[in-house]
């Protein structure tokens, strides 16, 4: 994994009364993932953490970190086999939980129940209804068809990562239609 540089002397730091050392950070949102897997507001906020908690963390990426995929107890929940079909039983309670394929579930044993169905591994990634997706309008983009049939699409080299239902963090929204094409 390569890491990127951090300028630390760049923040002012204090000490506090209780003896504890502190870092001035800039209240300017430029997220930024950390080597523990965790996002913090901007560069400094990373040097904050580490100065508070006596932490060596640094900077993998600009931009926020994927998130942590959280796995459901599914022993809770009656399974049976019906038809050689693997049918889990489901409270009709509705607090909606967001799966790792993007698909809002009415709860966290609707997740249990479509891996028992479909013999997927599909987790949590939070609590409520998944972000709605937004469609991405790949006709504006030119297209030209390679002898042996495969679709290549023209993208700008402009860097406005855009976030795919896939999850994986794309350069801008042409790259989404390159990757789909």
């Amino acid at each position: 994994m390569k890491v990127l540089p951090l300028e630390v002397s760049q923040y002012s730091s204090d000490i506090t009364k209780d003896g504890k050392s502190s870092v001035a950070c800039p209240r300017d949102l430029k997220p930024v993932c950390g080597t523990d897997g965790n996002t913090y507001s901007n560069d400094c906020g990373i040097c904050f953490y580490n100065k508070e908690h006596g932490a060596s963390v640094e900077k993998e990426h600009d931009g926020e970190c994927d998130p942590k995929p959280i796995v459901v107890d599914c022993s809770n929940y009656h399974r049976a086999v019906v038809d050689n079909h693997v049918i889990v039983a489901c409270p009709r309670i509705m607090k909606p939980v967001c799966g790792s394929d993007s698909f809002t579930y009415n709860n966290d044993c609707g997740i249990c129940a479509y891996n028992a169905e479909h013999d997927t591994n599909i987790t949590k990634i939070h609590e409520g209804p998944c972000k709605e997706s937004v469609a991405v309008d790949c006709s504006r983009y030119r297209t030209q068809t390679t002898k042996d049939g495969k679709t290549l699409v023209s993208c700008p080299r402009d860097l406005n990562p855009v976030c795919g239902t896939d999850g994986t963090t794309y350069d801008n929204e042409c790259a989404i239609c390159s990757h789909n094409a």
